[in-house]
Parts: C-alpha cells; structure tokens; sequence
C-alpha cells in the first residue's frame, strides 16, 4: 500500500547523483502480513534492495530496473512497460528514503509515494505510466527531495508558463504532505 506519511515537510533543491540503470530477470515471491493486511511485505528475496526496483509485469515479475536516484524521463521501456514496484527498506533509524512515483515525465501529474520496503503488486491500478521518479530522504522531521541538476531543463522545449506550472506541482505536492503532519 502507498500513502502519504504524517511528518512535517521542508523541501528543497538539490544535486543528486545519477547511478547506471541495472537491469535484470526476476521472479520474486511476496506475501500478505497477518498483522497490517493493508502493507505488502516483501519476502527475504526483496531486502537486499538498494534501489527503487520497478517491474514489468504484475506481482514482481519479468525483467526489472533498479532506478537509484531522481530521475525526471524515464525510458520508454520503463514509462509504458512498469506494472509493481519494489522500494528497498530505510538502511538508518533516523533517516529513510521515500520514492514519489509521477505519472508524467518532469514530476507532472498524478503521483504515489512509496515508504520504505513498500511493494505494489498491481501499479496500474493508481497510475496508469511512470514517467518520472523523486527520490526524498527524511530526517526527524524533515524531508528533503533530490531534484537531477539544473541542466536538464535545458534539453526540453518548455517556455516559462510550463516551468511555472511544474513548480506549482512541487508546491502542491509540498502542501499535501505537509497537511499530513498533525499540529
């Protein structure tokens, strides 16, 4: 299951670093967990992930990608083909790593966020493509987004109105997890 987490949130601009796509055959095995029947847990297969793992077909199988930082255009093969998604579990107590999955490229449109060691089974049934993916990483109560450095705006064909609707996106996005946080 996905949802948003209640913490307070402070987002902001900064440089990620890109590591290569791997790419590979799986065939994974997950199974519900008798004590919160809404969350997938993964079986010992999945916990060795470091990376965010998305899957071309349902239920974790056929050809994976690891995607390791943001990343604002997927490939093709990535946007169209994914079906579930794998996120690794959080490697520190204070600090975790949360994924937001977009449905457009350029961190536009409707979006799901994944905690760590969540799994979708079936992600068609909230976004019909990936398009983009941001990497967050929360500490106490803050959370911070890693956006792909500044250059990337350059190769796209986007006038100020586009520029201006996507930061509005971030803004919205920004809001709604920080609504999340009880006063």
């Amino acid at each position: 299951m996905f949802y948003l987490f209640e913490f307070y949130c402070i987002i902001f601009t900064a440089i990620a670093v890109s590591l290569p796509l791997e790419s590979s055959s799986s065939s994974g095995l997950l199974f519900w967990s008798a004590e919160q029947p809404k969350l997938l847990k993964t079986s010992k297969r999945h916990t060795k992930l470091v990376c965010l793992r998305l899957y071309t077909q349902r239920k974790f199988q056929g050809t994976w990608s690891d995607i390791c930082s943001s990343n604002e255009v997927l490939l093709v093969q990535s946007i169209f083909n994914t079906r579930s998604v794998c996120a690794p579990q959080g490697k520190w107590p204070d600090s975790n790593n949360y994924w937001l999955l977009f449905e457009r490229p350029y961190f536009i449109g409707s979006y799901v966020m994944l905690a760590p060691n969540d799994c979708v089974r079936k992600l068609q049934s909230s976004l019909s493509t990936v398009g983009s993916v941001l990497k967050c990483t929360s500490s106490g109560l803050k959370i911070s987004c890693l956006y792909p450095p500044k250059p990337w705006l350059g190769f796209g064909s986007f006038g100020q109105t586009e520029l201006e609707y996507q930061a509005q996106e971030v803004e919205s996005v920004k809001s709604e997890i920080g609504a999340s946080w009880p006063r």
